[in-house]
């Protein structure tokens, strides 16, 4: 039971420490709050403008955001958003709070 459990936990470990290598993109705040953010830590803002049809899209995120020495710039010099421009039935709250962001939402 406890050599199950150990694998279980070195698994989720790696997938873990896996998904942490790429760009890390800010997921709890709204636009204002991302400005603000960005001002009192003297950084710029990166975009990652995607729709959910764009095959370019899905490989740069998952052959180019995903690769280590791109999280590593990225996250040290921006603050990073992935923004989808597209409007599906699924989108998740998050996805639908961006819809119509004038910056006043809660975020």
């Amino acid at each position: 039971m406890m050599k199950r459990l150990l694998i279980v936990i070195a698994v989720l470990s790696s997938i873990h420490a896996w998904a942490q290598q790429g760009i890390k993109f800010e997921e709890t705040l709204n636009w204002e709050q991302i400005k603000a953010k960005a001002k009192k830590e003297n950084s710029y803002i990166f975009i990652d403008a995607y729709a959910t049809w764009c095959v370019p899209c899905k490989e740069m995120s998952a052959k180019i955001f995903s690769k280590q020495e791109i999280g590593d710039f990225y996250n040290k010099n921006f603050i990073n958003v992935a923004i989808q421009f597209d409007r599906k039935s699924t989108d998740n709250k998050r996805i639908k709070e961006w819809y119509n962001d004038d910056g006043k939402n809660q975020g």
